[in-house]
């Protein structure tokens, strides 16, 4: 307040508004003068390496020939709350020496000499030694408290990922985990250096300068690496010891520029640990599913709240890629949908990626709100996606509570493709085949109900007992698993019959303590007999397999051969995908047989047409059997089972 300013006394009041901050900068900082220039240069800071917020390192100060003395009248020393204070001495003696380059390159991979100069001669009786540390961005957790609180900075107010020394002048590069040069590799810690992170060898050497040495150098070991950094990194190296921090604008420090060598990979846009999109929008939920195919190397992430093309939560699923540890985005996919996205739809609620025994890579990204799965093509080569279909079922059409293909309802293994649908207490089965041109078409959607699928029928209004079946499921090769989290639910009815009561009981949603049930489809399965009146020690035949429109003529295969053998054989063939074969022999009174059962274990419908031929029954460079069949020469070969 002010009470007067007139007269001999003037009245003014004062307030207190911080009457004990909770930290004081409490810095020292350095100044050399510049004899060409005139010129006074800031060269370091001086601050206990023990820094303590309120300590007032700094109070009083005292410089005499090469030290500098710092008062910290409230200083803790050994007991916490006792403010005795401390006086802390620094030798100068760093300020005497200078990197002889303010900037230098070196090829990345390579090691380069950092010159030091000595640049006066200390008084007698006094050691010429100086310390070279490297400034890492990446540096210990007690290096970057101190570098934070002596500029003040705020690390709860950072950024994901970075640390306060990022923030100064240590440059790009990071320093490698390897203790010393003998070591640099791109394998620090035992695992490849897939990120490019371990760039350089930390420095930390001591210089001892004889009386008559000048110059002295420091190595710097920089490492190759596989990714291509632009602009060129760069590290930073000064002169100073514990509880001195150097100045940008000083001689204390040279940067040194890392060279790529243009060796690596490159991306348009890289994602290291976090992924992401510079054009999500709030509320679009990146990240409500994820599906990764390691073999088809293609990751995909939902946000199916997004809006896209003036249509609020149509959905969005973001494909990537790695290539040398580097995810990199491959294409979005929303804007390829046929039909388009409507709102409401929420694609991508439910992924899947499959890469078939034909090594063809299939997408599939489920939108809930329109009942729709959408099928993609996905070109490794040119890295592109062409739509194949857009699957539904009549079941689900209009019926938005059928949550057709929701969160973890969607699955796919080679050519089958189960999509959950929860809201209708079913599973929609999908089968697909190839023709001999390599093109696929999908069949018509079969509804799988759970054997404890029941409704009751009162006063004409069905009523189903739900169970959630088709909440998860997962399917493997011929192997399919469904959830129905609240089967097993006291059922007080018979599963199958429509009671014209309610059966229900306590309603399942409540008491259900769920159950999952797995189903199988048998493969096709082709049986194939040798025969003999004595069992064979020599002998081929070969197997003309029909199938995709065309015959294909397989390799010889010898009487013994294995099942891993005519596995081999059938496999190699160009319209036949994956089998499995079991063998076994029988040796009687009346003559041996062996069997080889051929369990086409990726192929759906009927199986392929499969005939034999040997010698003298259409084929020429077919060894002979060393046994005939003499009670039927022309079934010594033969499909004995379909």
């Amino acid at each position: 307040y002010v009470g007067g300013l007139t007269g001999a006394a003037p009245l003014v009041g004062t307030s207190v508004l911080v009457g004990n901050p909770t930290a004081h900068r409490s810095t020292v900082h350095l100044f050399s003068r510049d004899s060409v220039t005139d010129r006074w240069i800031e060269q370091a800071f001086l601050q206990p390496e023990q820094f303590q917020a309120a300590d007032l390192a700094g109070y009083a100060v005292a410089l005499s020939s090469s030290y500098a003395i710092v008062g910290a009248p409230n200083r803790d020393e050994f007991v916490s709350g006792v403010n005795s204070g401390a006086v802390t001495v620094y030798d100068l003696c760093f300020q005497r020496f200078s990197f002889v380059a303010r900037r230098q390159q070196v090829p990345e991979g390579a090691a380069v000499t950092l010159d030091v100069l000595k640049m006066e001669t200390p008084a007698q009786g006094r050691a010429d030694v100086v310390r070279v540390r490297s400034l890492d961005a990446n540096a210990p957790e007690r290096e970057q408290s101190y570098a934070a609180a002596l500029f003040g900075i705020e690390t709860d107010e950072l950024d994901n990922g970075t640390d306060p020394i990022e923030l100064l002048f240590s440059g790009t590069a990071f320093a490698s985990p390897q203790a010393t040069a003998s070591e640099a590799s791109n394998w620090p810690h035992g695992g490849y250096d897939y990120r490019a992170l371990s760039d350089y060898v930390a420095v930390d050497a001591t210089l001892v300068f004889m009386e008559e040495e000048v110059t002295k150098g420091v190595v710097l070991t920089t490492v190759a690496d596989h990714i291509v950094e632009r602009p060129d990194e760069e590290v930073a190296l000064y002169l100073g010891d514990r509880g001195v921090f150097p100045s940008a604008l000083g001689h204390l420090v040279t940067w040194i520029e890392l060279v790529d060598g243009v060796d690596g990979g490159e991306g348009t846009a890289t994602y290291f640990d976090v992924l992401g999109a510079d054009e999500l929008g709030p509320f679009d939920q990146y990240g409500t599913q994820v599906e990764l195919n390691f073999e088809a190397n293609l990751l995909l992430v939902g946000a199916e709240w997004r809006n896209a093309n003036s249509s609020t939560s149509a959905g969005e699923v973001f494909a990537y890629r790695q290539t040398m540890g580097v995810w990199e985005l491959v294409s979005t996919l929303g804007a390829a949908c046929d039909p388009p996205l409507s709102s409401g739809a929420r694609f991508g609620s439910g992924l899947a990626v499959d890469k078939n025994p034909r090594e063809h890579v299939t997408v599939v990204a489920s939108a809930p709100g329109v009942a729709t799965a959408y099928v993609f093509h996905y070109d490794v080569n040119g890295r592109v996606f062409s739509q194949g279909a857009a699957l539904s079922h009549p079941a689900c059409v209009g019926h938005l509570n059928c949550l057709f293909g929701a969160a973890g309802a969607l699955a796919m293994h080679w050519e089958l493709l189960a999509i959950g649908a929860p809201g209708e207490e079913a599973v929609v089965v999908f089968q697909r085949s190839v023709d001999s041109s390599g093109a696929y078409t999908w069949g018509e959607g079969a509804l799988v109900r759970s054997s404890e699928y029941d409704l009751d029928v009162v006063a004409g209004v069905a009523d189903v007992h739900p169970q959630s079946f088709g909440s998860c499921v997962s399917v493997s090769e011929r192997t399919m698993v469904v959830s129905a989290l609240y089967a097993d639910y006291d059922n007080r009815g018979n599963p199958g019959v429509a009671e014209k009561y309610d059966t229900s009981g306590v309603p399942s949603v409540g008491v259900g303590r769920g159950k999952v049930f797995v189903f199988y489809s048998a493969p096709p399965v082709v049986e194939i007999a040798l025969r003999g009146d004595a069992p064979q020690t020599s002998g081929e035949f070969r197997l003309i397999v029909g199938f995709r429109g065309v015959d294909a003529l397989s390799s010889t295969i010898s009487f013994d051969a294995s099942g891993a053998n005519l596995k081999a054989a059938l496999e190699s063939l160009g319209n036949v995908d994956l089998v499995s074969v079991r063998k076994d022999t029988w040796i009687g009174d009346s003559g041996t047989e062996t069997r080889w059962r051929i369990s086409f274990v990726s192929q759906y419908g009927d199986a392929p047409a499969v005939k034999p031929q040997w010698s003298g029954f259409g084929c020429s460079i077919c060894d002979a059997f060393s046994s005939a069949y003499t009670a039927w020469p022309a079934r010594q070969v033969e499909i004995v089972a379909e």
